[in-house]
């Protein structure tokens, strides 16, 4: 599974005029030779919106049998509304089906997410994106990362929000290590946009209280952040940085 997300806008202006997002369904049972299902535009959940109006900037596929999607209650010409995790069952893959949603208050829209063990941690952000886009599209609010306890897949519930102080214009990868402590990338705030992503680490070993370890910027970090057997693989502009995690 894979997510659309766009806008698009008045380019005289810059006034978002509608926001999109979709659920894409595909078939890898041929490695060879994949196949397109179906798509899906997670609505008709409260909150969510009507129609593809809301942004699914990410997805996993989560037990084999659910895609988890990253999205926002912001719709149509406003980019300003409240984070929500959208659960949908591929028992059909064919008919996908919303099953579930969970919304987070203190973010405007989620970002990223991955899984370790019955823990789930998700980053977002405090507010949607610039709107009228000028100079630019760029989240300016701060990073969030909330918990969830996954263990009914299909009714995740919320442990706890930490509203960080650390302004992001975005968090669009996030990696479990298999102990419940997580790696995120952040691309640099708005107020630097030419300026370095950050790596982080953050434990959530206690669900209730995140804890965010000191990170390290750098110029290029990018791609998607592997984990496995404590070591941290992380593409940059100059290679791949590999780190051991010490925790």
């Amino acid at each position: 599974v894979v997510t659309t997300s766009y806008l698009t806008y008045n380019t005289s202006n810059g006034a978002v005029q509608s926001q999109t997002g979709q659920l894409l369904v595909f078939d890898f049972t041929n490695p060879a030779n994949p196949v397109f299902l179906t798509y899906l535009q997670p609505s008709g959940l409260p909150g969510s919106g009507t129609g593809n109006a809301n942004q699914e900037p990410y997805s996993n596929l989560i037990d084999q049998f659910y895609a988890f999607v990253a999205s926002s209650t912001a719709t149509g010409a406003n980019t300003s509304g409240t984070a929500l995790l959208n659960v949908i069952s591929l028992a059909s893959p064919t008919l996908p089906s919303p099953v579930a949603q969970v919304s987070i208050p203190q973010a405007s829209i989620l970002l990223s997410f991955d899984v370790s063990g019955t823990v789930l941690l998700a980053a977002g952000n405090t507010t949607g994106q610039r709107n009228p886009g000028v100079p630019d599209f760029d989240f300016t609010g701060d990073l969030t990362l909330t918990t969830m306890d996954l263990t009914n897949i299909v009714a995740p519930v919320v442990i706890a929000t930490t509203t960080t102080q650390l302004q992001v214009n975005g968090t669009y990868y996030t990696a479990g290590f298999t102990n419940g402590v997580f790696a995120i990338v952040n691309n640099p705030p708005a107020t630097d946009d030419s300026g370095p992503s950050s790596l982080m680490i953050a434990d959530a070993r206690h669900p209730s209280s995140i804890l965010l370890y000191p990170f390290q910027t750098q110029f290029g970090f990018s791609g998607i952040l592997t984990t496995t057997n404590g070591y941290l693989f992380a593409p940059t502009a100059l290679g791949l940085n590999i780190y051991q995690l010490q925790l």
